[in-house]
C-alpha cells in the first residue's frame, strides 16, 4: 500500500521525466527547481516561485505577522 509521501514523490519524478529530465538531472536539481518544473508540467507556468515562497512562509509565519495582517484586513 502506498503512503501519501511515496505517491507524491513518484508523481513528482514522473512529471519531471515527462518534461524530459534524466535521472541524473533530477537528482542534481534543488527541491525548489523540482517544484517549479512540476508546477510547469501541471500547467502552473510561472507560479513556481510564488507557490514555493507561500509554502515556505506558511512554515514560519510569526504570530505577530498574522495579527498585523488581520488588523489591516479588518480596517
Amino acid at each position: 500500500m502506498d503512503t501519501t509521501v511515496d505517491y507524491y514523490e513518484r508523481e513528482l519524478v514522473k512529471a519531471l521525466i515527462n518534461r524530459g529530465y534524466t535521472e541524473d538531472k533530477i537528482k542534481a536539481m534543488s527541491p525548489k527547481k523540482r517544484f517549479e518544473e512540476y508546477c510547469r508540467w501541471k500547467g502552473l507556468s510561472d507560479w513556481g516561485d510564488t507557490l514555493w515562497a507561500t509554502v515556505e512562509a506558511a512554515k514560519v509565519v510569526a504570530p505577530k505577522a498574522i495579527e498585523s495582517v488581520c488588523e489591516t484586513v479588518k480596517a
